[in-house]
């Protein structure tokens, strides 16, 4: 009996597509066992530092002066960091603060670049159940590596009653209730209204 020949494939057929495969996890840290790192931290009230306050290359050896230094784990998240300048830093407890992190590393040229990688609330989110995905990212997933800096802009978002008088309006002719500033507690509703998701983004 003649057996059918299988068909053949034209050439300029596309060969079957494989499973995209997932990124490999990073490894665990065992930080009982494993010895951290120095991290370098330069703060900044805010606006983040301008790249060249910290020279055009990590072998210049110039940097901001206002700093805080840190030995942590490739693991540490940004809520960690976030923690670690609270306690440091008196007004980065305050209602309201945020705490916009970047890293400066050295780029394929070998000069100082840096990125914003997360905006996280100097209020911990994950008490309530809901924490931003900024603050669960860790050193690592940012593609930080021992050597580079991080740049922290301490901020306070302007409260509804200042943006109203910018525009010229009277407070009390709104309803708007009066509070002292960053260091005062605004009303629940209007906590609930700056409750925004942060930014994230990677190295490079």
């Amino acid at each position: 009996a003649r057996v059918a020949a299988a068909p053949r494939r034209r050439r300029d057929a596309a060969p079957p597509a494989s499973p995209r495969k997932a990124p490999p996890a990073a490894p665990a840290v065992d930080r009982a066992r494993e010895c951290p790192f120095l991290l370098r931290l330069f703060w900044r009230h805010d606006a983040h530092h301008d790249v060249s306050a910290y020279g055009d290359s990590p072998a210049s050896g110039v940097v901001p002066a206002d700093e805080y230094r840190f030995y942590t784990w490739p693991d540490c998240t940004l809520r960690e960091l976030t923690d670690l300048v609270k306690n440091e830093h008196v007004a980065a407890r305050r209602p309201r603060c945020q705490l916009s992190f970047a890293i400066v590393y050295p780029d394929k040229h070998g000069r100082n670049a840096m990125k914003e990688v997360g905006l996280v609330w100097s209020t911990n989110t994950s008490v309530r159940g809901s924490s931003h995905e900024a603050e669960t990212k860790t050193l690592s997933e940012l593609r930080f590596q021992t050597g580079d800096f991080v740049d922290v802009a301490v901020m306070f978002p302007p409260a509804r009653n200042q943006q109203v008088s910018h525009l010229g309006l009277d407070r009390e002719a709104v309803g708007e209730r009066k509070f002292a500033g960053p260091g005062d507690s605004p009303p629940r509703s209007e906590r609930a209204e700056d409750a925004s998701s942060p930014r994230s983004g990677g190295r490079l």
